[in-house]
């Protein structure tokens, strides 16, 4: 309990093995991390633009401008199954977004 109270939980590695293992388990987080993000950054990059409209659009004007090989009920329907819509209510799911 004090060796965690001094170093803060972290284990230091005692030997260069310990020490190669643990920047080696760092860095394929860092790599699944960047991944993450560069998957997410087009999406968000689409939703800054989005929520800058002045004006609303509706649900079939967005799966235009999202190039969708679908129209705006297949649209809707997969957005409900995802939760982003209630499903008994055409009303955004505010909760998903925070």
């Amino acid at each position: 309990m004090e060796s965690m109270i001094k170093t803060g939980g972290f284990q230091i590695p005692k030997t260069l093995s310990e020490a190669l293992q643990f920047a080696a388990k760092q860095a394929e987080q860092i790599e699944v991390q960047q991944k993450q993000l560069s998957i997410l950054k087009p999406k968000v990059a689409l939703f800054d633009k989005v929520m800058d409209v002045d004006e609303k659009i509706d649900i079939g004007q967005t799966a235009k401008i999202l190039g969708l090989p679908f129209g705006r009920n297949t649209l809707f329907r997969k957005l409900k199954e995802k939760g982003v819509f209630f499903k008994n209510r055409n009303t955004l799911n505010v909760d998903i977004l925070s």
